[in-house]
């Protein structure tokens, strides 16, 4: 017999100091109408341009779920709660940060999310409080510098019934002054019940340019990571726009609201001589949403 629960996560914005680091805080609870009964846990997707900082203090029984160096690539963390959040009842959780060098004056922002763990009794009621976005913010921020590209993206925002795939358009620009001379990177992370597909499904590109999902998990309350290289040559009055169709696919089960993931588009930062500079890379990113019509 399922135990019925209601979870829900609260988040706040992080104030990073003049050495990029601060503290992240999330509250975790559960509005009944039970205590429960089996684990779950809370998985936090870093910001772009954030690690975990491993010189703070970390939460009792957290795991790394994903990890890449690459500053414009997130990591996602998990954090262990036990049974026995009782209705009503609410915890905290903090994580410490680090913003990285480079990162846009305007920060990027992750997602948290709480839920019960697969196989577990407890059987939430409503699942549209369970996955939150939150920020960073500076305390100092760096002065602005021009660049030979400026690197942006858009989306078309797309209503997905359950268990159904989509392609969602993504819209590639550079308005800087030169086309990109080297490969630049669309990263995206995935939003609550929403995949890249298993079996993966190609997605509709261009010739050039290729798709790679970074990480994947059966668990959808965890984000998908994928990573879209694109060629060189864009930019300029005749090539200022490339449209990737990226595919997603919502899990069985999850809610009926709007969900959001994120994304980011920057040249390559892991080559030091690259001639294609983006120094403030606060249009580079936001979130993207998609409508889920309902489990």
């Amino acid at each position: 017999m399922s135990n019925d629960v209601n979870l829900f996560v609260r988040t706040q914005t992080v104030t990073v100091d003049a050495t990029g680091k601060g503290v992240a805080t999330f509250t975790v609870g559960n509005f009944g109408p039970n205590p429960t009964v089996g684990n779950s846990s809370l998985k936090v997707t870093t910001p772009f341009f954030v690690n975990i900082d491993s010189t703070g203090v970390l939460p009792p029984g957290m795991v790394t779920l994903f990890q890449d160096l690459r500053p414009d690539v997130p990591s996602i963390v998990k954090v262990p709660v036990g049974p026995g959040l009782a209705a009503g009842a609410t915890q905290t959780i903090n994580i410490p940060f680090m913003l990285l060098p480079g990162a846009p004056t305007v920060a990027p922002g992750g997602r948290a999310t709480f839920t019960t763990e697969p196989g577990s009794a407890d059987n939430d009621l409503d699942l549209s409080r369970n996955s939150q976005q939150y920020y960073v913010i500076r305390s100092v921020l760096p002065v602005p510098a021009n660049g030979t590209v400026s690197l942006l993206y858009t989306y078309d925002n797309l209503f997905l019934k359950p268990a159904n795939q989509c392609y969602m358009p993504v819209h590639l620009f550079n308005n800087g002054p030169n086309p990109t001379q080297k490969n630049s990177y669309l990263t995206l992370f995935t939003p609550f019940y929403v995949n890249f597909g298993s079996p993966f499904v190609p997605p509709l590109l261009p010739l050039g340019i290729t798709f790679d999902v970074l990480y994947s998990n059966p668990d959808p309350s965890v984000p998908e990571i994928a990573r879209v290289k694109i060629p060189p040559g864009l930019g300029g009055l005749l090539n200022n726009e490339i449209t990737v169709q990226i595919p997603l696919v919502s899990v069985a089960g999850g809610p009926r609201c709007s969900v959001a993931g994120g994304g980011i588009y920057v040249p390559d930062l892991a080559n030091p001589t690259n001639p294609d500079t983006d120094p403030d890379r606060s249009t580079n990113h936001h979130p993207f949403g998609l409508v889920l019509l309902g489990s």
